[in-house]
């Protein structure tokens, strides 16, 4: 495998509480939002002595388990809800995991990109060579407005991925696209507790539907792969319509005959469902900037995230 840069090790970190999701629509049912049924499972809260920091370092230390600490020379920790203001947030994850005293650290925040802003940093130093291996963080203690959808949908965890290169790396970079636009699918103002979410069918059709696959595309484009070799497509929306994003990038993959007769859409795509096996090509999009396609070692299926 090429010495190129990617991820040898991840950890996780998910608080022990949990709330049913029945029982918040039960107890907010005087909002009158409509539910055709019983929201299904459970989402995942932090006790009252856990912060983004707290779950950070928890799944860092999942992350680091077989890993040589001193190795470890730039640490980052992405967030939208750090717990200080004007502080070095990703400096107290590198004191809580002593890493060494020269480690470079990096705060990353201001948006839910802040996770792969913080990764493309730590794949851009180490294929700098500037160290052996890099420490990404990301955590998240969002509050929802009661009764709200983002009542339902938001959870509190953590997770965390070593960087380097040469033969360890289980998932290699494979290529990049990153796709800016100031589009407001929902916003949390300075000193609000809670996001404004615009209309939903704003955020999916003017929003999901046109950008992520501009970004898909030009990603696939970019690392040589082609789309109805993709098995698995997985993005930070609801599920139907990451489906339909990717058979509106199948569809504008094919060549123009079959885009019109309707064939290679990719039946066999998968949305969702786990990683493939190691060999298998992943890549990571988000829906304002981006993709990111990770290879590792056997690119014989192809993995979209």
């Amino acid at each position: 495998m090429q010495n190129t840069a990617g991820i040898v090790a991840y950890g996780a970190y998910v608080p022990r509480l949990r709330l049913e999701r029945a029982a918040i629509a039960a107890a907010t049912g005087w909002t009158g939002a409509p539910r055709p049924r019983p929201p299904a499972g459970q989402r995942s809260y932090c006790n009252w002595d856990e912060d983004s920091i707290t779950m950070a370092v928890e799944a860092a230390r999942d992350c680091l388990q077989q890993q040589d600490r001193s190795r470890v020379r730039w640490a980052g920790f992405a967030s939208t809800t750090a717990p200080f203001a004007d502080r070095s947030n990703a400096g107290v994850v590198a004191t809580a995991l002593d890493l060494p005293e020269a480690t470079v650290t990096l705060d990353s925040g201001g948006s839910q990109r802040a996770g792969s802003t913080s990764l493309h940093a730590a794949l851009d130093w180490i294929a700098a060579g500037r160290d052996e291996l890099a420490l990404v963080t990301a955590a998240d203690r969002r509050l929802a407005r009661p009764g709200s959808v983002a009542e339902l949908a938001y959870g509190h965890g953590a997770a965390a991925l070593l960087v380097g290169s040469g033969s360890d790396v289980i998932a290699a970079e494979l290529a990049r696209h990153s796709l800016q636009d100031d589009f407001v699918d929902h916003y949390r103002a300075d000193g609000e507790d809670f996001d404004y979410a615009l209309e939903e069918r704003w955020v999916r059709d003017e929003g999901y539907l046109k950008l992520l696959p501009k970004a898909v595309l030009a990603a696939l484009e970019l690392a040589g792969v082609a789309a109805t070799d993709v098995a698995h497509f997985i993005a930070s929306c609801p599920a139907a319509v990451a489906k339909t994003v990717a058979r509106t990038v199948i569809e504008f993959s094919a060549p123009p005959l079959e885009r019109m007769s309707g064939i290679g859409k990719a039946a066999h795509l998968k949305v969702g469902e786990p990683l493939g096996r190691m060999g298998d090509t992943i890549a990571i999009a988000e829906r304002q900037a981006g993709l990111s396609p990770i290879r590792s070692r056997e690119p014989a299926e192809h993995v979209i995230e």
